[in-house]
């Protein structure tokens, strides 16, 4: 899996209006707008062994579905070509360093701790935030077992193979963007930030995939999202907010299509005020949760 898949888990929006179960619900909910439908999974973008089987609603929504909506081209991020080109985009000009906009103190620890994994901090001078981020995140759910396949992924290549339409959201250069643009203006609060949450990586990631798989959204916003949106405003912003209200037209233009979508993004992107699933509903979708198992749907 490619590092800016981790891109949503940085440092893991007001509870929507509905009755969520915390043990019979889903993480994927059917969208109605008159009588078009479409299907809205949350994902976590990696997953370890013990996360299989996924949660039932998932392969039922992809059963019923023509189409299957990613958040990028898999492929495309899977590219030699677009490796190299984040690569280039997410380190510093040859006049800058990450030791240039980091306090003494903040290099001290980000060496320390780059030392625990193994890995020479002069890998990463010039490195901006974003790949700095990734890189921890990465090495730290490598260490834990789960920085496997995730949801997105083995949809993607299960519709290939199904000869299913795929299709994204937006393209792998605004992914790169938005990863580029994490931290400016604030980096050492962001490695620091991150450097905490690594301490309580192991507990915070059981608690968020538990809370994923249950389709628990009041947990899942707690756990997941809470600990940053105040004190990272702008990256919650640019980093879900923007980008909802980017997807949203298209994903309403998919209600007036006969095909049935599923639809998938990270869990994050349906949670709170700001969520896709409220936005949705605020405009006069029904919003209804797949059940994990035997009961019915829920919703308004």
């Amino acid at each position: 899996m490619t590092g800016h898949r981790l891109a949503w888990n940085l440092i893991g929006l007001a509870l929507l209006a509905f009755t969520f179960s915390a043990h019979a619900d889903s993480p994927v909910w059917k969208i109605s707008r008159g009588e078009h439908q479409l299907y809205l999974g949350g994902t976590i973008h990696l997953l370890g062994p013990a996360d299989y089987p996924l949660p039932p609603a998932f392969e039922t929504a992809y059963d019923r579905a023509a189409v299957v909506v990613l958040e990028t081209d898999m492929q495309a991020i899977e590219s030699p070509a677009f490796q190299q080109a984040m690569q280039q985009a997410l380190m510093y000009p040859d006049t800058t360093s990450l030791r240039d906009v980091l306090k003494p103190e903040t290099w001290l620890l980000l060496e320390d701790r780059l030392a625990d994994y193994g890995v020479p901090i002069e890998s990463l001078e010039r490195a901006r935030p974003g790949m700095v981020v990734i890189t921890l995140s990465m090495l730290e759910l490598k260490r834990l077992g789960v920085a496997g396949a995730g949801v997105d992924s083995i949809y993607a290549k299960r519709a290939q193979s199904d000869r299913k339409t795929v299709a994204a959201l937006e393209t792998p250069q605004e992914q790169i963007d938005f990863i580029r643009s994490m931290g400016e203006g604030n980096e050492d609060a962001l490695i620091i930030h991150t450097l905490e949450e690594l301490e309580d990586m192991p507990a915070l990631m059981n608690a968020m995939k538990k809370a994923w798989r249950e389709g628990d959204i009041g947990a899942f916003e707690a756990v997941a999202l809470d600990p940053w949106k105040d004190e990272f405003s702008g990256l919650y912003r640019s980093l879900l907010m923007d980008r909802n209200l980017d997807w949203i037209p298209d994903i309403e233009t998919m209600l007036t299509t006969r095909e049935i979508e599923l639809v998938l993004v990270g869990a994050l992107h349906l949670v709170g005020e700001d969520g896709l699933l409220a936005m949705l509903k605020q405009r006069g979708c029904r919003v209804e949760q797949m059940p994990d198992r035997g009961s019915s749907l829920r919703g308004t």
